[in-house]
């Protein structure tokens, strides 16, 4: 069931699948839907009773069958037309260990395997084989030759586990010269009972079976799953994909492929689930074997998909979970070069060499993402922190204004420069040039609302009242920014405050949840201005403990962009004042 369910989702994705009935003793897969009315009367018996007779090795496309499930082909090697008694006598006319030790038994499989490399030409993408568990030739034959991994299915009960413990050792044992690396083992827990587990006796099943196999967690867990159509053997996931069977056989489909590194969507899902494979052997302080399992991953991917952008974008994340920077800074270069995920690529690589030191690089990185047509404020506000961390101030404001001066038309981007611009006054005189050299301001809201603080930072409050616009019209709005810095620009123009206007801020700041430590400093000086001493304190407060992830911000108190002392100091000046008798006179009014 398993095995038909993952072979049709398989097809379905467009992959090759070859499903090989090598369960000899009680073949069953002829009587599920695509090959119920297939001419199934050749196959692995006759495979293998052809060989013995003639002492070479069959054509494997005489016994290979073609279906489809739905449109989607699928191929199919049965055991051989089980119902007819000479399949029996056949079957026990072979002598598996005579096969192994007198007639090559061991190189008929490995020359079975390559015609199946090169069947039609094209070969297989998956060869799924059905075959039972146990102590038994064909079963070796299944578990250690044929397959490069082995999903283990079991009902979880301690006679099934004891009994799978040597099988899965002789498994991981297995080290014949022909293989390139060992088996790789899936456990599926199957047809567990989906009921109330009040004693625990299920989650106990469950860890021993973990323990006694040696597994951290199973590739999927199948629910036993009372339908219909599971008693006709029709492929039950094609039907209802959405249904938790359905997904669940696909999360085992999905951890198949995760081993298939030659299948790009088997390797994009292995590198999704090896961080927190990672992480949880970390904790369990598992760590050497799995991070040997995942360099061999690795380096299989990196050899397999050398020039995929997407693929050297998961591997570097791999290696930032890892803490192996270098490799991380040579993956996100590749994922640079082929164009995917560019933006964030770059300011993940930037950070990256900052960690080793490598300023140049994390440099170069910074300015060419900022100055990037593509650029938004989610990698360009970053990007700017990392340059503020390696360079003078003297140097950082003087790379700021020539990205400025190249992106003011890109908003965002340019707003958030000419913002870091304003320093000081001298700062914003600078913004003031350069956005009416541009003359660009109606191209971006960023942009304007940047060209306004610098207006009413150099206490232009004429002109800052003018670019805001009437008002009537501001009064009108629900842009909280712009009836804030009216406000402020009128009380500089006129020597008054409207409390109007700042009961208005108020009221705006209602309507959704702030968190930047700006907009709570501006709370504050409106409940300040209101009286409201102890709303104006808690506002501070929030706007102190806002400023722990930030870099910089603007303050209102000053109109001027402040790194963490500053702004820190603005606030507490803030707090005198409001806590003291006098009038409030905040700096940039004089």
């Amino acid at each position: 069931m398993a095995l038909m369910n993952t072979a049709a989702i398989l097809a379905a994705e467009g992959k090759r699948v070859l499903v090989v009935d090598f369960d000899l003793e009680a073949p069953g897969l002829d009587t599920y839907e695509p090959f119920r009315q297939m001419d199934t009367s050749r196959g692995i018996v006759d495979f293998v009773s052809e060989y013995l007779d003639t002492n070479s090795s069959p054509d494997v496309e005489q016994y290979i069958i073609e279906g489809r499930i739905d449109e989607d082909p699928i191929w199919f090697l049965p055991a051989g037309i089980h119902t007819d008694h000479s399949y029996s006598e056949n079957l026990h006319s072979i002598d598996w260990r005579h096969l192994y030790e007198e007639r090559s038994g061991f190189l008929l499989i490995e020359d079975l395997k390559q015609q199946w490399a090169l069947f039609d030409d094209k070969g297989f993408d998956y060869v799924l084989v059905d075959s039972r568990t146990g102590h038994t030739d064909v079963g070796g034959i299944c578990t250690r030759q044929l397959p490069d991994a082995v999903v283990v299915m079991f009902v979880p009960t301690y006679q099934n586990i004891d009994g799978l413990v040597p099988i899965v050792e002789s498994i991981r044992k297995e080290r014949h010269p022909v293989r390139r690396s060992a088996v790789e083992l899936h456990f599926c827990p199957a047809n567990v009972p989906d009921i109330d587990d009040e004693e625990g006796i299920l989650r106990g099943l469950l860890s021993y079976a973990e323990k006694e196999l040696g597994y951290d967690e199973p590739a999927a867990l199948i629910n036993h799953y009372p339908h219909l159509e599971i008693l006709e053997q029709k492929v039950f996931c094609r039907r209802h994909s959405k249904s938790r069977l359905g997904k669940q056989y696909r999360r085992l489909t999905s951890e198949v492929r995760a081993g298939n590194l030659d299948d790009r969507e088997g390797a994009l899902y292995a590198l999704r689930m090896l961080p927190d494979r990672y992480e949880k052997a970390r904790r369990r302080n598992n760590f050497g074997e799995v991070e040997r399992r995942i360099d061999s991953k690795i380096s299989q991917i990196s050899e397999n998909f050398s020039e995929d952008g997407e693929i050297a974008f998961g591997l570097a994340k791999l290696a930032n979970r890892m803490v192996r920077r270098e490799d991380e800074i040579t993956h996100l270069g590749v994922a640079i070069e082929q164009g995917y995920e560019k933006n964030l690529a770059t300011i993940r690589r930037a950070y990256a060499a900052t960690s080793l030191n490598e300023d140049d690089l994390a440099l170069s990185d910074a300015r060419s993402l900022i100055s990037s047509a593509e650029a938004t404020l989610f990698e360009a506000s970053p990007a700017l922190e990392i340059i503020r961390a390696i360079t003078s101030d003297e140097d950082y404001l003087a790379i700021v204004k020539e990205l400025a001066e190249k992106q003011i038309t890109n908003d965002p981007v340019g707003g958030l420069l000419l913002q870091r611009l304003m320093v000081s006054r001298a700062g914003a005189e600078d913004v003031l040039k350069l956005a009416r050299m541009r003359n660009d301001l109606s191209r971006g809201q960023r942009v304007h609302t940047s060209y306004v603080l610098a207006l009413i930072a150099t206490r232009n409050f004429e002109e800052a009242l003018s670019e805001i616009g009437s008002k009537d019209e501001v009064s009108e709005s629900s842009s909280i920014v712009s009836v804030f810095n009216y406000a402020m620009a009128e009380w500089g123009q006129n020597g008054e405050v409207d409390l109007t206007l700042i009961n208005l801020v108020l009221s705006l700041a209602e309507t959704e949840a702030f968190v930047d430590p700006n907009a709570r400093q501006c709370f504050a000086l409106c409940h300040g201005l209101l009286g409201n001493r102890e709303q104006a304190f808690e506002e501070l407060r929030r706007a102190k403990r806002a400023f722990r992830t930030k870099a910089s911000s603007f303050s209102c108190w000053v109109y001027l962009e402040r790194e963490l002392q500053d702004f820190s100091a603005d606030l507490d000046e803030m707090r005198s004042a409001i806590a003291g008798e006098g009038v409030l006179h905040p700096p940039f009014l004089t």
